[in-house]
């Protein structure tokens, strides 16, 4: 364990600081546009993506796996989302949205799972192709994509997605 951590570039540990800003700012009830509201959710399915391809290439197994659980999770997410964690001010054009610790959770596990799969492959790169490591990697990352997906949908609600695009 302590040959990870040694070995680990410096640079990881202040993205992983950064990260944590990040989503401990999230934990705050704060105002912002819709657009605004959709761009972490964006960013992490475009990481895992790009994770997906550079580690095992865009393997239809993998990409199912990922996108059933992207799928699933979302619908999940979504149909647990409570009304009273935001509301959207249509004279400001603003979205106020309750703190909570769920995003802070999900970069974390994003985090995580990008460490695991980036350590586990430098140190054993026979590990791509072994299918069990591969579609686990792929369910991580699409429940962890689907979670912030499904928060944000539930949140926007009623909205109209046309209502996301710059005018």
């Amino acid at each position: 364990m302590t040959q990870f951590l040694t070995h680990t570039p410096v640079w990881v540990w202040f993205l992983l600081a950064t990260l944590c800003f990040i989503g401990y700012q999230q934990t705050k009830t704060r105002q912002l546009s819709l657009q605004r509201l959709v761009i972490l959710p964006l960013m992490m399915l475009g990481l895992s993506l790009l994770s997906l391809n550079n580690s095992f290439g865009f393997q239809a197994a993998v990409l199912a796996l990922w996108l059933s659980s992207l799928l699933l999770s979302t619908w999940l997410f979504y149909s647990r989302q409570s009304s009273a964690d935001g509301s959207y001010d249509d004279g400001s054009g603003l979205m106020t949205v309750r703190g909570s610790w769920l995003p802070l959770m999900l970069i974390l596990g994003m985090f995580l799972t990008r460490y695991i799969l980036n350590a586990g492959l430098a140190m054993h790169a026979e590990l791509a192709q072994q299918s069990a490591f591969s579609l686990s990697i792929a369910t991580t990352f699409g429940v962890i994509n689907g979670a912030f997906l499904g928060r944000v949908l539930g949140l926007i609600g009623g909205r109209k997605v046309r209502s996301l695009l710059p005018a």
